[in-house]
């Protein structure tokens, strides 16, 4: 677990009530939450976060130029600290779980990868494990930090031949999904006797990043793509080749199939417009 912030005395948020907030997280979900914390208490500045307003909070973090999706992050974060201080009786309500923030500016769209590009990515891969491991992360739609932790005996066949790999996503669910044989030849051409408790990527999720970021820049395109590009364009190429939309939902780990449904309509340059006739 990372270091615990320091708290001041004053606050009354003691260490005991921070580590049974984080007791039961993901160590991913620690690492966010305690640097949610302190970006809080740097923009406090010595104030007692139990006597200040979510709202100036939130205020005092869009002044210190955090972007929308920090601030909410840290809201959220913050709603769940809260929750822990209910349970420890050092609060009686929660005035952060409906604290407002700004919009989200919605940039689905210009984060989609045509398939033609995932193609060129991938072969501009610079080692067979470089462009299995771009396959891998088109084909299964993982997170960053799924993918680099999941484990040769996360993968398994059936009874009907299908190759299946379970992965442990947010919130400690779980999902099974689908690997094409031919991705499966990839890996077994890597790793030809596994052990089964070592992972399939062997790296950090840095090097899973840069990875990426290496195989588009020598593809030639000038974008900033980042490993969680292939999941938007897992679920969007899902979708037009007529995956159902609950099919992805449960490939994706998307709790609701509204966060789903987002994938229907980033295509560039598609608008109802063009279905019109003319006027």
């Amino acid at each position: 677990m990372p270091s615990l912030p320091m708290v001041p005395h004053s606050s009354s948020l003691t260490l005991t009530v921070l580590n049974d907030w984080l007791a039961h997280k993901t160590t991913h979900t620690n690492a966010t939450y305690i640097d949610a914390y302190k970006r809080v208490q740097q923009v406090l500045a010595g104030q007692s976060i139990l006597q200040v307003r979510p709202i100036d909070v939130v205020d005092a973090l869009y002044a210190a130029g955090y972007a929308t999706a920090t601030v909410r992050l840290t809201v959220n974060a913050m709603s769940s600290l809260w929750g822990e201080l209910q349970v420890a009786g050092v609060v009686t309500h929660n005035p952060w779980k409906h604290c407002p923030t700004r919009p989200v500016k919605n940039r689905r769209a210009q984060r989609i990868l045509t398939e033609q590009e995932v193609h060129r990515i991938i072969e501009a891969g610079a080692s067979l494990r470089d462009k299995t491991f771009l396959r891998f992360l088109y084909a299964t739609g993982c997170r960053i930090h799924e993918a680099t932790t999941v484990t040769w005996q996360d993968l398994h066949q059936d009874s009907s031949g299908r190759w299946l790999l379970t992965v442990f996503g947010k919130g400690g669910k779980t999902r099974v999904v689908v690997l094409p044989p031919l991705l499966v030849g990839y890996l077994q051409l890597l790793a030809p006797q596994p052990k089964p408790g070592d992972r399939i990527w062997r790296f950090s999720d840095r090097r899973g990043e840069y990875i990426v970021e290496e195989a588009t820049h020598q593809a030639g395109l000038a974008k900033k793509v980042s490993p969680h590009w292939f999941r938007h364009a897992h679920a969007t190429h899902a979708i037009r080749h007529g995956a159902p939309l609950h099919v992805v939902q449960h490939s994706l780990g998307h709790a609701n199939i509204s966060t789903t449904g987002v994938y229907l309509d980033v295509e560039p340059g598609e608008s109802s417009g063009n279905f019109l006739p003319p006027v």
